[in-house]
């Protein structure tokens, strides 16, 4: 059974090794916690990797909502934290102090990331050899020549 794929097992073989995963929760959260890796996770506790790496997002989604309740309100809080912080030392940084103006910078630096302002943008190039120019160029005059006088 521990050797067959998900797709190859039965019903009651996927719930009999979901419940055997499952009993590694608490283990594999705390093992992520301290840093450890996904592969030494699975090492340690025989479940598989990718396995690992999906109750980890599952189990950190969990806590961090236990936690700290709904993910916008939460996403609320920080963000009135980050503009408390600004108004708190704008004035000073303005005036040349280097640590009000780095608390400033960070602020919002993440409030960037927090609002996915950060996010990179998809640009599209396109470079046009002068061969490639040249092959255009020629294109065009074939097309704009007859037919007739291209077979004489």
């Amino acid at each position: 059974m521990a050797d067959k794929p998900g797709w190859e097992m039965t019903p009651v073989e996927r719930m009999a090794s979901h419940n055997r995963h499952e009993a590694y929760a608490e283990q594999i959260l705390e093992m992520f916690t301290r840093g450890e890796t996904f592969g030494a996770i699975s090492k340690a506790t025989g479940v598989p990797k990718t396995t690992v790496q999906h109750m980890v997002k599952r189990l950190t989604r969990a806590y961090a909502n236990d936690r700290y309740g709904d993910i916008t309100s939460v996403l609320g809080r920080e963000l009135q934290l980050l503009d408390a912080l600004t108004r708190a030392n704008l004035a000073a940084a303005i005036r040349g102090d280097k640590a009000a103006a780095d608390i400033v910078m960070n602020a919002h630096i993440r409030r960037s990331k927090l609002l996915g302002l950060d996010a990179a943008v998809k640009a599209e190039i396109t470079v046009r050899t002068a061969q490639d120019i040249e092959i255009e160029r020629l294109m065009q005059m074939m097309a704009a020549t007859p037919e007739r006088e291209v077979a004489e």
